[in-house]
């Protein structure tokens, strides 16, 4: 049981664990589609600006080169979080697996004790009923003895009779 209660607990974490990496990962994406809508409009103000406006263009290019940066930086531990979700499903599939197998255990171990009470149980009868019929055994001999020795004496009677 206390095995049983450590997989689910482990099993709780690592589900908890999932979720939080499939958030993380619609947030990096939903970040790299706003990124991808910031250049489309960048390049179209660049098509139609003036000096200043090209200044100011220039300047939102260098953040967007490194916003691009930190959108590569994201996909590739987006990359690592998938390798970690794959990980952690591996492992719920392997503790589900585990904890069936033990609950199977569990019960062919409870079928077991209840067939070794029944076996005590007959043995136990059979203990009584070697015990009863030895009783019955002595007893007989006992009674053979007796009828042996009345007819001894039977015969002795006789004997002085004649």
């Amino acid at each position: 049981t206390t095995q049983l209660d450590a997989v689910r607990s482990r099993n709780a974490e690592q589900t908890t664990e999932i979720w939080r990496l499939k958030a993380e990962k619609k947030e990096a994406e939903e970040d790299a589609e706003k990124l991808k809508k910031e250049v489309e409009e960048a390049q179209k103000a660049r098509a139609s600006a003036t000096p200043d406006q090209t200044a100011k263009i220039e300047g939102l290019e260098g953040t967007i080169k490194d916003l691009k940066t930190q959108l590569e930086a994201l996909k590739t531990e987006r990359v690592g979080i998938e390798q970690r979700l794959k990980i952690t499903e591996d492992s719920n599939t392997k503790l589900t697996t585990d904890l069936k197998d033990a609950n199977k255990l569990g019960e062919e171990a409870k079928e077991l004790r209840a067939e070794v009470a029944t076996l005590k149980v007959q043995l136990k009868n059979q203990e009584e009923l070697q015990s009863e019929i030895a009783t019955m055994k002595a007893e007989l001999q006992q009674k053979g003895e007796l009828q042996a020795e009345v007819a001894t004496l039977k015969g002795g009677q006789k004997k002085q009779e004649e």
